[in-house]
């Protein structure tokens, strides 16, 4: 919980163990989520202006002691964190150096453009993960109609080419800005357990987003 400034220090000792069994695994990246500390990701209390501001400080501290053991540290926008909505997304460019984990679903179901984002702030581009999301179950989401759990069992999250992320374009800019990172392909879904079948699903689709990625590659 970076916002909570009693645990600061437990924060910052926590990341830094984690960063250093990473590069020990031969990892060159940390990624850090503004997690709430509650469970899920459909309950996500407001901040008030000191814990984001340690929010902000706790996030620089630990990507202080990540780079002292060689690794680099992006900040990951994700739905039900302290960094979800457009809004946070462009306070947070703003008040930290942090580069971004651009993911382009957690980003569109937040209510940031991703390729906007890609062509206005290309060099805090620092970690890319790819999903390809459903609008509309977004759009429900953000108003609260259904909640994010119902969203992806609604199957929010679609193979690559099949949502509305214009996936192309931000591909041709993260190439035409040097981008020389991992692409990270994520498929999430919700599998019944009663569904013994259920996980071909998720192999198909990514299978499908494959085939997408080297068609526009």
């Amino acid at each position: 919980m970076l916002h909570d400034v009693a645990r600061q220090d437990a924060v910052v000792a926590e990341a830094t163990a984690a960063a250093e069994l990473l590069r020990a695994g031969g990892a060159e990246l940390l990624v850090l989520a503004a997690a709430t500390g509650l469970d899920g990701y459909d309950e996500r209390p407001a901040l008030t202006a000191a814990q984001w501001a340690t929010l902000v400080a706790t996030a620089s501290l630990v990507a202080d002691r990540a780079a002292a053991v060689g690794l680099r540290t992006v900040l990951h926008p994700h739905v039900g964190t302290h960094v979800e909505t457009r809004a946070e997304v462009r306070r947070f460019l703003a008040d930290s150096d942090l580069p971004l984990c651009v993911d382009t679903g957690h980003l569109l179901i937040g209510g940031t453009d991703p390729v906007e984002l890609v062509r206005g702030h290309p060099h805090r581009v620092g970690h890319v993960h790819l999903k390809d999301v459903r609008a509309d179950l977004a759009e429900q989401v953000r108003r609260g109609g259904i909640s994010y759990t119902e969203a992806v069992g609604k199957g929010i999250y679609v193979p690559l080419g099949d949502g509305d992320v214009d996936l192309p374009t931000m591909i041709k800019l993260l190439q035409g800005n040097d981008y020389h990172g991992w692409y990270v392909l994520e498929q999430d879904t919700a599998l019944a357990e009663d569904d013994t079948g259920a996980d071909k699903l998720s192999r198909r689709a990514t299978a499908r987003s494959l085939a997408f990625l080297r068609s526009v590659h």
